[in-house]
């Protein structure tokens, strides 16, 4: 997923992947067979691995190495070792492809990171889409800024922006602080103000803005 950002919903260039490439686009009906197909074995993290690793081979310039090294050693074991990730995403995934292959709509994925030591896959269809939400526990990091103990895979500038936006009372990791995240030759928009605090003790100076988010 690449740099994590101070934010807490998002794609990255992974799950933007997914949606621009594989289920978003003309052939998505395709490739949920492809799909459901590469998800069929039992074994929920070798299958999740080899199905990424196909995508890597198939895909480099979408699906970089270091993505893939990140997704397995991440994701699939340091990050959240304690619950059942692998089965879970290998499931989810597969009742969220078949509904919306029934549905013969395209698919949309989103990251949400929580306080919440809880690792679900919910999807949802709407008149035009399903869209897939997976929910977890924020990452095991070394601190709020969000850098990792592993810096192997996220040492490169947030430079992609999201299609996300987030409305929120600013702190201490928005403007600058964000906008640094870009790198020197940064192209990460500084927050926009879209209203001010007027609801008593919401607490004081602190506006209310608009910002895109970013990815590596």
């Amino acid at each position: 997923m690449g740099s994590l950002s101070t934010y807490h919903v998002r794609k990255g260039s992974e799950f933007k992947y997914l949606e621009t490439e594989l289920f978003g686009d003309s052939a998505f009906m395709e490739n949920y067979d492809l799909a459901l197909a590469a998800l069929a074995d039992p074994d929920s993290t070798e299958t999740l691995i080899a199905a990424a690793k196909d995508q890597h081979q198939q895909y480099p310039d979408d699906v970089s190495k270091g993505g893939l090294r990140h997704f397995r050693k991440h994701w699939l074991s340091s990050w959240w070792s304690h619950l059942a990730v692998a089965d879970t995403l290998r499931a989810g995934f597969i009742e969220a492809i078949t509904h919306a292959r029934a549905a013969g709509k395209p698919m949309e994925v989103v990251w949400i990171c929580a306080q919440d030591d809880a690792f679900h896959v919910y999807y949802t269809e709407s008149p035009n889409q399903v869209t897939v939400l997976v929910f977890t526990p924020t990452p095991d990091t070394d601190d709020v800024t969000g850098e990792s103990r592993d810096r192997e895979f996220d040492d490169e500038p947030l430079v992609e922006p999201e299609d996300i936006w987030v409305v929120k009372q600013e702190d201490e990791w928005d403007g600058a602080a964000y906008q640094a995240l870009g790198g020197p030759d940064s192209v990460v928009s500084l927050a926009e103000q879209v209203a001010t605090v007027t609801t008593e003790g919401a607490g004081i100076g602190a506006p209310i803005i608009k910002q895109r988010l970013y990815h590596t």
